[in-house]
């Protein structure tokens, strides 16, 4: 919201300094995003009447032009501006004058033989000009109001010393997207009177009117139009209603289109003026059809949806409800009769149209944000009243399509003196309270305990007693509240023995040599199809970007970005994790779960003297998230079968280099290489290797037992056996378990080998059997029996034989 000051202080006006304004503004929760000073040029500027204007003899494009000072007093200026004319009222910038935001000196001169005593000046020299004037806007020097006194400061004329402030509001405060609303918060702020003005009613001059039908009250539950007939087409619109729409950065076009946009800015009422000679019969309130089309007045041309409210005549739609007119419709300069529209959209009915068409306007921005419902009489009458008094046009009576029954709810709270106390931590005299919410607009009934509150239609946000509260901070000032940690009784959460917690988890993971990484949970929907493709995925009606458009069903996809930044920046090691929310499908329902993923990329282990450098590789990652299991309390061991890798398929992995996680036949995650095909997709090379497991099937841990140590030595035999290179180890260790039994401690691979002496298709095995009984020495013949019927178990289910 961007507003002149000078404007705020014609409707209260604290004796207080611009900084104080400023700050009071800020910490009010309007926070002043910026401002600046309007009066580049202080002294030196008159205002003058243009005599006469002859040519200039030696060049043919100046004028000489005579003007007058003071009372008998006139001057010879050389200009070179297109819009002289004799009678016209101009700005001066005399000798010495130092002009506009670059404080250019102004010397006397002589142009061409011709001497000059100063400058006459446009809106552009005097740093008048906003982004949303253009040039042809401001050809030629600044004309001013044929009751431009004479001889007066310029300056003081139009209120140069003053400044432009611009506030960044929070999407509740759309009552302050106006001067009147600002006002009322200055008002309260400072203890000031304030009162809504009263503007007079125009007399109607004649009774043509239109008909209005509304399909969707609920949606636009109150519609006013009226029809102003005989616009006087010279018209001009008022020097000072200019100066202020400028200095809101809107570009005056002409009276009618400057007086519904002066409106806006005064009361945060939209209004819309259709030309009356372009509408085709009745007005008509409904929704749009997918087959309709309207040219907005930007000249864009866009395709209708079903869900927008559109204004419409008897030929089709003639403006999008609560966000633009269209261009059919639109008033030009030759337009003398108006059919001028007052209405109430309900932010629901107008929140995200804009956006849809790739529009956003101060019409929809204040709509979206909620209108006072019951500000559309006055605003109407306040637009009448200028317009009649600009233009003098000729009113006819209003029409009112109003349901009263589909306004928003006027809401009743109950605000106790001893709720107050204990949010704020400090007793706030109830006098105070009362000025303060009585100046806001609310109507107060005290009682014994507190008030009862009644806020006022303005202010959508005030539903709840700590809602008042709050006013009552604000206006109390944040930075007079007593800074003091709260007295609670904290009671440590009871935590089950076997539920590790994320910190615990996090803590592993970083022992591990793995940094964690946030990334967003919204992903563009090539990763999406690139690393989970199975998956159904949810897209975000009004993403941010076209990158943030999906909601992520798996870590991998930020952790992968992440590793590529990395790279980018030459780290040779990458160890990534994260913990956060997944989001899918099951069916038709919507779910999400907290999941741990991790990636590793480059080189195994830091450079060193006593060792070989090698990249990650397969085995790194699961020894990785065995250790991270172990840490967690869970048996990895080959004998326990607690945790087993089982070779899968993954569209995302490697066929030969990823493997299934599961814990007690339960699946818990995925790991292996990333395909060499999305490697290529994302940009990275070298392998790089990742895993996700299912939080809660981490969290979920084993409560050590304590087991008595064995007084007896162990054995250990070690054997070496060739079978099928697609028998794994695990599958060996459990074979050894049944066997075994309890006896058994571990079973180790010390060795793989493929090569001479071994078949193809083959491979050999070596393992490492520990042995161990809690009651007795195991005897050398016991041991060999059991050795021999592991041997001829292994034969009998895999084809395996001792290596020679």
């Amino acid at each position: 919201m961007r507003f002149s000051e000078a404007w705020l202080r014609e409707w209260v006006n604290p004796k207080i300094s611009r900084q104080q304004l400023l700050q009071q503004l800020t910490m009010a929760g309007l926070e002043v995003d910026s401002y600046e000073t309007l009066g580049h040029t202080t002294e030196g500027l008159i205002i003058v009447k243009i005599l006469a204007v002859n040519p200039h003899p030696n060049a043919d494009r100046l004028q000489i032009c005579t003007v007058l000072l003071q009372e008998n007093q006139t001057l010879n200026i050389v200009c070179g501006a297109s819009n002289v004319a004799v009678g016209k009222k101009a700005v001066l910038a005399q000798t010495g004058t130092r002009l506009g935001p670059k404080k250019i000196l102004i010397k006397p001169s002589t142009i061409r033989g011709i001497s000059s005593a100063g400058m006459l000046v446009s809106l552009e020299e005097l740093g008048l000009t906003t982004k949303t004037d253009t040039n042809s806007n401001n050809t030629g020097i600044l004309i001013l109001p044929e009751n431009a006194p004479v001889g007066e400061s310029f300056v003081e004329y139009a209120k140069l010393n003053d400044t432009i402030i611009e506030i960044d509001l929070t999407p509740n405060r759309g009552d302050c997207l106006s001067l009147i609303g600002l006002a009322r918060e200055v008002s309260a702020l400072n203890s000031l009177p304030f009162a809504y003005p009263h503007y007079q009613a125009v007399a109607t001059t004649h009774q043509q009117q239109k008909t209005v039908e509304v399909d969707d009250p609920k949606s636009c539950p109150v519609y006013l139009g009226c029809v102003i007939k005989d616009n006087d087409l010279s018209a001009q619109t008022p020097f000072w209603m200019q100066e202020k729409l400028r200095r809101s950065a809107i570009r005056p076009i002409s009276p009618i289109v400057d007086v519904t946009n002066y409106v806006l800015l005064e009361l945060g009422q939209p209004l819309h003026a259709f030309d009356l000679q372009k509408l085709q019969g009745n007005i008509r309130v409904r929704w749009a059809q997918e087959a309709e089309t309207l040219v907005l007045l930007d000249d864009k041309n866009i395709n209708l949806k079903a869900n927008t409210l559109v204004i419409a005549d008897d030929r089709g739609p003639i403006a999008l409800a609560g966000i633009m007119g269209g261009l059919d419709t639109s008033v030009c300069p030759k337009t003398q009769d108006i059919f001028l529209e007052c209405a109430f959209f309900t932010p629901t009915a107008i929140a995200g149209r804009a956006r849809q068409y790739g529009l956003h306007t101060d019409t929809s921005h204040r709509f979206e944000r909620g209108v006072d419902p019951e500000l559309q009489s006055r605003a109407l009458a306040r637009a009448l009243e200028l317009l009649c008094e600009i233009t003098k046009g000729q009113a006819g009576p209003i029409i009112e399509c109003k349901q009263q029954k589909y306004k928003p709810n006027q809401v009743s709270i109950e605000l106790k003196w001893t709720t107050i106390e204990d949010v704020l931590g400090l007793k706030i005299e109830p006098e105070f309270i009362k000025q303060k919410l009585t100046l806001l607009g609310n109507e107060i009934t005290e009682h014994a305990d507190g008030l009862h509150v009644i806020p006022p239609s303005h202010r959508f946000d005030l539903a709840l007693e700590n809602d008042l509260i709050e006013e009552i901070a604000r206006l109390y000032g944040y930075d007079r509240l007593p800074s003091q940690l709260p007295l609670l009784q904290a009671t440590a959460p009871k935590l089950p023995e076997n539920k590790l917690t994320n910190s615990y988890i996090k803590r592993v993971m970083a022992n591990l040599g793995y940094q964690e990484a946030i990334t967003y949970s919204f992903i563009d929907q090539d990763s999406q199809t690139w690393l989970s493709p199975q998956m159904k995925t949810l897209t975000l009606k009004n993403p941010i970007s076209k990158e943030l458009s999906v909601m992520r069903s798996s870590l991998w996809p930020g952790l992968l970005k992440c590793c590529l930044y990395n790279k980018y920046h030459q780290r040779d090691k990458i160890k990534l994790f994260e913990i956060g929310q997944v989001f899918y499908f099951e069916e038709r329902e919507l779910k999400q779960s907290e999941r741990l993923s991790g990636v590793r990329h480059g080189w195994a282990s830091r450079e060193s003297w006593c060792q070989e450098d090698r990249t990650v590789d397969f085995f790194d990652l699961k020894g990785d998230i065995e250790e991270l299991l172990e840490q967690c309390g869970q048996n990895c061991s080959t004998t326990a079968n607690n945790i087993n890798f089982v070779a899968g398929q993954h569209p995302a992995l490697h066929p030969g280099q990823s493997a299934q996680i599961r814990k007690n036949d339960i699946f818990l995650g995925w790991m292996g290489a990333l395909h060499p095909s999305i490697l290529k997709k994302l940009g990275l090379s070298g392998k790089t290797f990742v895993f996700e497991l299912t939080l809660d099937g981490v969290r979920q841990s084993n409560v050590p037992v304590f087991k008595g140590l064995s007084r007896f030595p162990e054995v250990r035999r070690d054997i070496a056996i060739v079978l099928d290179h697609t028998i794994t180890s695990d599958q060996v260790a459990k074979e050894a378990k049944e066997i075994i039994g309890d006896l058994l401690k571990t079973v180790t691979v010390f060795d793989v080998y493929k090569g001479s002496g071994i078949a193809k298709g083959g491979k050999s095995l070596a393992l490492g059997i520990r042995l161990q009984s809690a009651s007795k020495t195991l005897k050398e013949a016991d041991v060999n029996q059991l050795m021999e019927a592991l041997v001829q178990r292994l034969k009998s289910r895999f084809n395996a034989v001792l290596r020679e």
